[in-house]
């Protein structure tokens, strides 16, 4: 039988963090509601925008990360006030979880906290991804509902929005967490659609192809694997009309991430752990 995260009591354990604006519960499992619930989608906060102004390039869009990085880099370095700062560490820290250099991306994200700790959830989604690739479900799942509180700073920057960065990040922990006290199939569809239905706020198309990919491993946690099957079919098929199929996430490119998930669930088998 399986557990449902909404039904649970964990016990609270506090652990202090030496930057602002970050403590969490490792085995916190908030679920924030994506369709109702205010902190899904705050109202100082445009689904179709993102605080990372200046910082989308053709090397984002591309899946050229270094260049990003280097883009980046040069931003920070000529970062004039917090803010600014803490928008081009966020972006860089996003760049390199990516390419799953977590180290230089906590530090990254950390950076962009302590220089302005409520400017823009996009650090806080950032950070989110890197506890959840490292399995560090309940601190993931507190930076993502950080992120979806925050919301966005500037709402004619025309990036990545952190609030549908952060609900997809969390509807991927529902249906893929190695961990059975944070899996739950139902939560999983409801953000993964979510996510989807907003990615008119994306602009980088890994996020865009991950959240469908979480889809359908939100159809394979709930048993439906015809769906999932069906669901990772199309997206394989988006990932190649538009060119997007090279693009690399860690140590592959999305079509030999999503055609091995397609696998899985063509064997019936729910994915478990991996990107996010």
């Amino acid at each position: 039988m399986k557990m449902n995260v909404r039904n649970r009591l964990f016990v609270w354990m506090p652990l202090l963090v030496g930057i602002a604006g970050c403590a969490a519960s490792p085995n916190s499992t908030s679920t924030t509601d994506p369709s109702s619930s205010p902190s899904a989608m705050p109202s100082n906060a445009s689904v179709s925008t993102a605080s990372t102004a200046g910082l989308v390039s053709q090397s984002t869009t591309s899946g050229d990360w270094d260049n990003a990085i280097a883009d980046a880099t040069r931003a920070i370095n000529g970062a004039n006030n917090p803010a600014s700062k803490s928008l081009a560490n966020s972006a860089r820290c996003t760049f390199y979880v990516w390419k799953n250099q977590f180290d230089v991306a906590t530090d990254d994200c950390n950076t962009a906290v302590k220089a302005a700790p409520n400017a823009s959830g996009y650090p806080y989604a950032a950070r989110g991804r890197i506890f959840a690739s490292q399995r560090q479900y309940g601190w993931a799942v507190s930076e993502f509902d950080t992120a979806i509180r925050l919301g966005d700073l500037d709402s004619g920057s025309g990036g990545d929005n952190p609030i549908v960065v952060a609900l997809g990040g969390k509807a991927r922990i529902f249906a893929t967490s190695t961990d059975d006290r944070f899996r739950d199939d139902d939560l999983a569809l409801q953000f993964a659609q979510k996510a989807v239905n907003l990615e008119h706020g994306l602009v980088t198309p890994a996020y865009k192809i991950l959240n469908r990919d979480t889809l359908a491993a939100a159809y394979a946690e709930s048993g439906r694997f015809d769906e999932a099957i069906n669901e990772q079919t199309k997206t394989i098929a988006l990932l190649k009309k538009n060119g997007w199929a090279s693009i690399t996430v860690g140590s592959k490119n999305l079509e030999q991430l999503l055609s091995d998930h397609l696998n899985q669930f063509r064997q019936k088998s729910p994915l478990r752990g991996g990107v996010y």
